[in-house]
């Protein structure tokens, strides 16, 4: 039974995650998917794990994420995936830049 508590969804009220490989019973291993449409408008994707918006406010993820591009040459932002090392274990988040970031960091 999936349960919402503190606005978290958690399975018999305890577990927050919410798919398992190994078949634990009432966590599956299908994912959610969803699509939608690029409009070109785009320029970046950000992956991240709830340890991540847990912990942290989206305000203080971009300030991660614009110190990174800050730091990265323009080349490498379109095919580098970033992994936030700043967080303690078991948090991550990934960055895939479509285009070159350093024109939209405000």
């Amino acid at each position: 039974m999936v349960v919402r508590i503190q606005g978290e969804l958690r399975v018999n009220g305890v577990l927050n995650l919410t798919r398992d490989i190994d078949g634990r019973p009432m966590i599956s291993p299908e994912p959610d998917i969803i699509s939608f449409e690029l409009d070109n408008s785009e320029y970046l994707l950000l992956l991240a794990c709830d340890g991540v918006w847990d912990s942290l406010t989206e305000r203080e993820v971009f300030s991660h994420v614009a110190e990174f591009v800050r730091a990265n040459p323009p080349e490498s932002e379109n095919r580098l995936i970033f992994f936030l090392e700043t967080l303690p274990p078991f948090r991550t988040c990934f960055l895939l830049a479509r285009h070159s970031l350093k024109f939209h960091i405000y």
